[in-house]
């Protein structure tokens, strides 16, 4: 077995569940931050803001459905949504 190494920051192939990219050469780690640093975040939260309207006006009892597990994702998601005036109905559940 060959062992490959990322190209950006040299990861190696060892690494268990790693890919990469075949034209670039990249991990999935270093594509996912080429992604975030090339996405117009202001043209994303006009997208966000539109929704989050839409959403509003339906003015149903919950605007959204968040899966929540304690964890910081999920907390995040459930600060950004009340930033944004939602009414989240947070659901987790735990394993029987």
């Amino acid at each position: 077995m060959e062992i490959k190494y990322c190209s950006r920051c040299v990861l190696p192939s060892t690494r268990p569940q790693i890919n990469f990219d075949d034209i670039s050469g990249m991990c999935d780690p270093c594509r996912g931050i080429h992604t975030k640093q090339q996405t117009d975040w202001s043209d994303r939260e006009k997208l966000f803001s539109k929704l989050v309207n839409d959403v509003k006006g339906q003015r149903a009892r919950y605007d959204c459905i968040i899966p929540v597990s304690g964890g910081k994702d999920s907390t995040w998601q459930v600060v950004v949504a009340l930033e944004y005036g939602l009414r989240p109905l947070c659901v987790t559940w735990k394993t029987p």
